[in-house]
């Protein structure tokens, strides 16, 4: 373990969740507190959220689709958005919810007639060690020498706790939910067995509660999702029945092993009808495990997770700083300060959590990373903590295949492919179309519907390319593992993606365009008086803001979010047809009559538009100015990134305009924004902005309320601040970086294209690049010293990043 890069450590025990540290094995979740007087473990499972299948269709949507686009088309956009709004929104997703905190009482009493016990705390540590997932906490309670080690074993599908002392100590250990359920405790086992609730009801329904309140009904065909927790303990002193707890006396060594299984059989299964086997399972688990076993379950985590950490290291040669060796959280305070941000390895740091979070939060058979990955905190979580697939979702998996972890796309892929089925419903109950789709927010059950009802929900709301986003991580899977046999079983999703938007597509003023278009959270100002159209573009902006408390009917400019289309949507589309036409070409499939109609329409498609007003790439159809000036999305850009439809290499008049929009949009935004933006300056090429961007990422943050427009950062444990808590930023992070050093799309490769001079030496083994290839990369005085590609890569061209030199092979070696 490098320290530096690979070790959170603490002086101190966490107050707060965004100060404790994170292990998990896919299924389940822990943030480790590492408490002296008592030990929080707060748990998730991945298949514990609120609900259980229902329908999401809306009567009369299609009706309200068909007013809207005809509206819109006919230049009556106002009108429209509210179509859309007041006919086509359904409800809110469910909530991804807390499982409950597993707690080490080493202060309370194990009998009623004894005091409680405070002792004094000396020489304490706690850490996070990234190279083997391990959580460590040390201290020295009156004299009495304290090691707790914890891991979130996947082999054993279980949570692992040891706790030695140099002389015997007492402790409890209990289980609490916020879920309602009951306990039954005997001796060295302790089960849990609770159930999540069949509704999280949102806001903005007729005739129900608030959002933030628990619906438990009694009808079978309503309950949630059924969970049991199971814990048992073992201790060279003695164990035995403390009240609602295990009491612990006279220890020296003791280890508890915590299970849990839940009843979730599928999106489309009643949990309580259908449910599978759970209780049964978790007790499973625990069977035949000992305290002896602890060491031989902790070398199996440790070889399970390394076999994918291991397969990445980044390092840059620069000098250790004092800065380096401080407690994590004073170490990014301490970053903040340095305006020479001499810390470079703090950098390497975020990006190997980042990496950490991916194998710690997904992997086959688990359920996709949600807006917190693995770990939520709330039983109100922000955004109900679910899938929303306008960009949050997407940017989880991002990281996934360029640091060699295909095995982890596998959640996504799955959630792919059910939403797939899923989407058809709503496909043809609100657009009368085939195939499938996709709005912005997903959840478990696969909710697939435009969430959003009332006015001024359409920004959101009516965006019909979830589907079309989630479609390329399909493609892309397929574009770095060449695997023909998962191309060709992925191949109906495609098909059916495509489906959709062919039908979709109207013409309009000589193009095809899919209509109504919005572009996700985001808005645009339209003037309804001659003599504010004619104004500049800041001035309306004055107008907007100046009249927002005005009668509606007294507003001489208002916002509005529905445009004939947008250019992210057509973005989309485009990449949608492409991919399924080469899906069939590489398969070696005859073209159907669906491949003929897309390649027919995609030159017709509108191409990405230039404003003449300020050179920036268009977001709408019409050259608008944008609400806010600022905005935290930039999604018209997805051209540039994720996407290569734009290029500096291929497109720089496009790339040129992409790069005044980020210009115009400024630095500044959430964590996730701040992580997009990295990876599209990485893009252009400017690796200095990129750098420039981490550096803002890696701002310390204590906010926990809801910020828009700014303050983006990172919290003391190294989670993303949206503000709150979003996992998303982390692994916004992680691409951007690794789009710094490596960028491929199947027939080039170039090598550290967008290296900041600030990195002047360093080294990249293991990435992987389009094609089945792995890249390892060394770099000295700022110029590419040593390169080596692994794989096939004779059809592949490969350059220079730095001086632009296209290599030959000559040099390999």
């Amino acid at each position: 373990m490098d320290k530096h890069t690979e070790r959170l450590h603490y002086a101190k025990p966490a107050e707060t969740w965004t100060e404790a540290v994170p292990l998990g094995n896919g299924h389940i979740g822990a943030m480790v507190f590492g408490g002296t007087q008592e030990e929080r473990i707060a748990l998730n499972h991945d298949e514990l959220w609120s609900g259980y299948p229902r329908t999401t269709v809306r009567d009369g949507a299609f009706e309200a689709f068909q007013k809207s686009q005809k509206l819109a088309l006919e230049g009556n956009l106002r009108e429209a958005q509210f179509a859309a709004e007041d006919g086509f929104g359904v409800r809110e997703t469910q909530c991804y919810l807390p499982m409950g905190d597993l707690k080490l009482n080493f202060r309370k009493r194990v009998h009623w007639n004894e005091p409680e016990y405070f002792p004094s705390i000396e020489n304490y540590s706690r850490e996070l060690d990234l190279s083997q997932a391990l959580s460590t906490v040390t201290y020295t309670a009156d004299g009495v020498h304290i090691k707790r080690e914890l891991f979130v074993s996947a082999p054993a599908g279980l949570v692992a706790v040891r706790v030695q002392s140099s002389e015997p100590i007492t402790f409890k250990v209990n289980f609490s939910s916020p879920l309602q359920g009951m306990y039954r405790g005997e001796g060295i086992l302790y089960c849990y067995d609770g159930e999540a609730p069949g509704d999280h009801t949102p806001s903005g329904l007729p005739d129900m509660q608030e959002y933030g309140s628990y619906v438990y009904e009694m009808a079978e065909d309503k309950r949630g999702v059924g969970f049991r927790t199971a814990v048992r303990a073992f201790s060279d002193g003695n164990v035995g029945n403390a009240g609602p707890a295990i009491g612990i006396t006279e220890s020296t060594c003791a280890v508890i092993y915590l299970a849990c299984e839940t009843s979730f059989n599928g999106w489309d299964k009643s949990p309580y009808l259908e449910g599978k086997p759970y209780k049964e399972e978790a007790l499973a688990r625990l069977e035949g495990i000992g305290a002896a076993d602890f060491d031989a379950l902790k070398s199996a985590h440790i070889a399970d997770y390394t076999q994918y950490y291991n397969r990445v290291k980044l390092t840059l040669e620069v000098p250790d700083t004092a800065g380096a060796d401080l407690p994590t959280d004073d170490r990014l305070k301490a970053f903040q300060e340095d305006e020479s941000k001499s810390d470079k390895k703090l950098a390497v740091l975020l990006y190997n959590f980042g990496r950490y979070l991916v194998i710690s939060g997904s992997r086959p058979g688990t359920q996709c990373m949600n807006l917190q990955g693995l770990w939520n905190a709330e039983a109100t979580p922000p955004w109900r903590c679910n899938y929303t697939v306008n960009i949050n979702t997407e940017m989880n998996y991002w990281p996934v295949l360029m640091s060699n972890l295909a095995e982890m796309d596998e959640p996504l892929l799955k959630m792919v492919a059910e939403v797939a089925e899923a989407g058809k419903a709503i496909a043809k109950a609100h657009y009368n179309a085939p195939g499938f789709v996709a709005h912005h927010n997903v959840d478990l059950w696969r909710h697939t519907g435009p969430v959003g009802i009332g006015r001024n929900r359409a920004c959101h709301m009516f965006w019909p390319f979830g589907s079309g986003w989630l479609c390329r991580h399909v493609f892309e899977h397929y574009e770095y593992t060449l695997d023909k046999e998962f191309l060709a079983a992925y191949l109906p999703v495609l098909r059916s993606n495509a489906e959709f938007y062919n039908h979709m597509l109207v013409e309009y003023k000589g193009e095809l365009i899919f209509c109504p278009g919005t572009s996700p959270e985001n808005g645009f100002l339209w003037p309804v008086t001659e003599e504010t159209a004619k104004l500049s573009w800041e001035e309306q902006r004055e107008i907007y803001f100046a009249d927002r408390r005005k009668d509606k009917s007294e507003r001489r400019v208002v916002d509005c979010a529905v445009s004939q289309s947008a250019q992210m949507g057509m973005s989309i589309v485009k990449e949608s047809f492409q991919n399924y036409l080469a899906a069939l070409e590489t398969l070696g499939l005859p073209k159907d009559d669906l491949a003929d109609a897309v390649a027919a329409k995609l030159p017709q498609l509108r191409p990405p538009q230039i404003s003449p007003y300020n050179g920036r790439l268009l977001e709408w159809y019409d050259d608008v100015a944008d609400c806010e000036a600022h905005h935290r999305h930039v999604s018209h850009l997805y051209a540039l990134h994720p996407a290569r439809e734009i290029s500096p290499y291929t497109t720089p008049d496009l790339a040129e305009a992409c790069r005044k929009t980020l210009d115009l949009r400024g630095d500044d935004g959430t964590g996730w924004s701040l992580g997009w933006k990295i990876n599209f300056w990485a893009r252009l090429l400017d690796g200095t902005h990129a750098l420039k961007l981490m550096y803002m990422q890696l701002r310390f943050s204590s906010a926990t309320d809801t910020k828009y427009s700014h303050g983006g950062g990172t919290y003391a444990n190294l989670f993303d601040a949206h503000p709150p808590f979003q996992i998303d930023g982390n692994f916004g992070f992680v691409s951007g970086v690794g789009e710094m050093l490596l960028q491929s799309d199947g027939k080039q490769l170039r090598l550290l294209p967008a290296l900041p001079p600030e990195w002047p030496d360093g080294s990249v083994t293991g990435l992987a690049a389009k094609g089945n290839l792995v890249v390892s990369i060394s770099w000295k005085d700022g110029k590419l010293a040593e390169w080596k590609v692994d794989g096939d890569a004779a059809a592949v061209e490969i350059y220079d990043g730095i001086s632009g030199e296209k290599l030959s092979w000559v040099e390999f070696g």
